[in-house]
């Protein structure tokens, strides 16, 4: 298992401005990725208001945004849909699966995503794919996740209207209405999940909501390093749950009335012009400095 990437690292240092208590399991493992070639990248234009996609790979579909009729793109069992048409499905469980240019990383996760057990819950998945910042899509990408035949539940493709980076990914693709009850996990494409991933956070979403001292969820394990860096946690084995105050990305199901106040604090902070806190001598403030003096502090 691995903490982070350098592309997690600003979102780590926004993320822990929220006070929070984490749980963890030994559930989802890093084990490399790749990126696409960068020569099979498409324009991928979209019209929302009557939801058209145009590939130049052989694939030309339209489907009207709103239809709440079973659509399945022809090779596979996920369907193109817009962002308020998917906001308004209501499950007990939304998988949100983030990725960019990682074809087989993601098919990795997908399949491993297939052999978990959902308990006969209503359960979405949606495969958020980013742009690059010219507006274009990787088509080894898109094509992996159209072909992913779901073996329970109903799957969704989101394209992003524009390049949004791994902050848009993480802090624009869960919007639960305030009625909601629903759980959601929010999971990088670079990882793989255990089959009984979701037994365990129905029963710490249900034992550890009314705490207010939690604000998520991790499915990360003893791999997490310390604020300091320093590796690792000294955990006993047959201690597979632990309540320790950090931050754990890898997995993370938020907690839905800590989800809402942090964006609503990051949104007053940032749309007055300020940055966001940094806390002093932990390790993701130091990556992320470090990444701002080299000027890719949105990356």
């Amino acid at each position: 298992m691995i903490l982070s990437r350098k592309r997690k690292r600003l979102l780590l240092v926004f993320l822990l401005c929220s006070s929070a208590i984490y749980i963890f399991i030994l559930a989802p493992m890093d084990t490399g990725y790749e990126a696409a070639d960068e020569r099979s990248w498409v324009d991928f234009p979209v019209n929302y208001s009557h939801l058209i996609t145009r590939f130049n790979f052989d694939v030309t579909k339209e489907i009207r945004s709103g239809d709440t009729g079973e659509r399945n793109w022809a090779l596979g069992n996920c369907s193109l849909e817009s962002p308020e048409s998917i906001r308004k499905d209501v499950v007990d469980l939304r998988v949100i699966v983030i990725t960019y240019n990682r074809p087989q990383s993601l098919d990795r996760l997908l399949q491993s995503l297939n052999k978990a057990e959902y308990d006969n819950d209503n359960v979405k998945f949606e495969i958020w794919l980013d742009r690059s910042i010219y507006g274009q899509i990787s088509k080894d990408t898109l094509t992996t996740a159209r072909n992913f035949r779901v073996s329970y539940g109903r799957c969704s493709i989101i394209v992003h209207s524009t390049h949004v980076g791994i902050q848009g990914q993480w802090l624009n693709t869960w919007e639960p209405s305030a009625q909601s009850r629903e759980m959601a996990v929010i999971l990088e494409d670079d990882l793989t999940v255990s089959p009984f991933f979701y037994k365990y956070l129905k029963l710490v979403h249900n034992k550890y909501d009314s705490r207010r001292d939690v604000s998520g969820f991790s499915l990360q394990g003893t791999s997490l390093r310390h604020s300091d860096g320093h590796c690792c946690l000294n955990v006993a084995t047959e201690n597979k749950v632990f309540l320790y105050p950090t931050l754990g990305t890898t997995g993370f199901s938020p907690k839905r009335d800590s989800w809402f106040m942090f964006k609503s604090w990051l949104n007053h902070i940032t749309s007055n012009g300020q940055r966001p806190p940094l806390i002093k001598d932990h390790v993701a403030v130091t990556w992320y400095e470090d990444l701002r003096r080299l000027g890719h502090e949105e990356s």
